[in-house]
């Protein structure tokens, strides 16, 4: 069963049967079948009395009373009545609301946009949010006003004044806030509207837009891209393995990894703290006297082919964490390249309040951006990232590798 520790490994609070991760210093708990909130001294600050209670933000946290959901307050006192059949948090100023078969946004007053008559929305940014209405999909605004015709497959949400569209025939386009397409749906994907350039695959290849020019920069040649470009840094695929390349499209790491870590494959951003998460094929990329990564110049390829075949003919595990180890790399321009965490881990997540969470096959443990271990590994079958200086963790059960 969990519980919370600190920066330091301590324990600072008492064993429930579910604790989420904080958020505005508070953290939801169950204890049996009833929701409450703990503290960030792991002491109980809303008592365990709700079917269901979510995160704060924006000082309001969704709970759940007798069927129905409202808001509440740190002071457990109701803000906004329990009058809906489902809520999500708020965020950039509004929060998603359920009644029936349908949904509508409500401002921290608890005012309503709209009817209930969106079948989904998604949260706001930029002030948009996208709808789905009717079969198709459509961006309203902060007053509830349609800024584009509702004829859309699909759409993302909006990012410093962009947003992705995707059309009947499965192509995407990219589109600004008033509505202007800024490239019209001709791509098969599309990642990462959130930076000056953006990752567009069509047919197979992957390149990379140019936001400001709304201009090819650099030319479809890619397997696959993971990440944006952080420090001017992107990983991409060519053949079977992964390197990395800059804005001008010149290499700056070489083709030797297997994978690399991304938080979300929809919403794919750069690791922080200028570190990457990869696993290093140790036949074609060597760790040089410098503890840079190098390529390997006499790797023979059909290395890689018996490896393939080796997992292909026993039991192949169902993910690469599974299969491969991973280590944490630099990617701060003249370190990049650096090892900073060898490459022995079965998994390890992003950096949060300045730690990473590391996993082998029955131990969790944390460590610093310098790669030092800041919390040893022990038996935490089941552990979170950081969040607000606080992690959940629990030693008796485990993740299914």
């Amino acid at each position: 069963m969990p519980y919370i520790i600190n920066k330091q490994g301590r324990k600072v609070s008492n064993i429930y049967d579910e604790i989420l991760p904080f958020s505005e210093g508070y953290a939801a708990f169950r204890d049996k079948d009833k929701w409450g909130m703990l503290g960030l001294d792991g002491e109980i600050a809303i008592p365990a009395m709700y079917q269901q209670c979510k995160c704060f933000t924006a000082g309001l946290a969704p709970a759940k009373m007798n069927d129905k959901f409202g808001f509440i307050n740190p002071k457990n006192e109701v803000v906004i009545a329990f009058v809906y059949d489902d809520a999500r948090n708020f965020y950039g100023g509004y929060a998603s609301v359920k009644q029936g078969e349908y949904w509508t946004a409500i401002n921290i007053e608890g005012k309503p946009l709209t009817d209930f008559k969106f079948k989904f929305i998604t949260w706001f940014f930029d002030g948009i949010a996208g709808v789905f209405i009717n079969g198709r999909w459509t961006y309203i605004d902060t007053l509830g006003k349609e800024i584009i015709p509702l004829k859309y497959k699909m759409v993302s949400p909006f990012y410093n004044g962009f947003g992705t569209i995707k059309d009947d025939n499965n192509k995407c386009g990219i589109i600004d806030i008033t509505g202007v397409i800024i490239v019209p749906c001709q791509y098969d994907e599309i990642l990462n509207v959130m930076e000056d350039f953006v990752a567009i695959r069509n047919g197979k290849l992957w390149g990379f837009l140019n936001m400001l020019t709304a201009t090819i920069e650099i030319p479809f040649q890619f397997k696959d891209v993971k990440l944006g470009f952080k420090n001017d840094v992107c990983f991409i695929k060519k053949g079977e393995h992964y390197g990395a390349i800059n804005k001008k499209g010149e290499q700056v790491l070489p083709f030797v990894f297997l994978d690399v870590k991304t938080p979300s494959k929809f919403f794919q951003t750069p690791f922080s703290e200028g570190l990457a998460v990869v696993s290093l094929d140790k036949d074609k990329g060597m760790i040089d006297a410098n503890n840079q990564i190098v390529e390997n110049l006499d790797y023979d390829p059909n290395n890689y082919l018996e490896f393939n075949l080796k997992w292909n003919r026993g039991n192949k595990p169902t993910s690469s964490f599974n299969l491969f180890l991973w280590g944490i790399i630099s990617i701060q321009d003249s370190d990049t390249g650096k090892v900073i965490l060898p490459f022995k881990y079965r998994k390890i997540e992003d950096y949060s309040n300045g730690l990473a969470l590391i996993k082998d096959i029955n131990h969790s443990g944390y460590v610093d951006t310098s790669g030092n271990m800041a919390i040893p590994l022990a038996d935490y079958g089941i552990a979170t990232s950081f969040s607000e200086d606080r992690a959940v963790v629990d030693t008796h059960n485990y993740y299914d590798y």
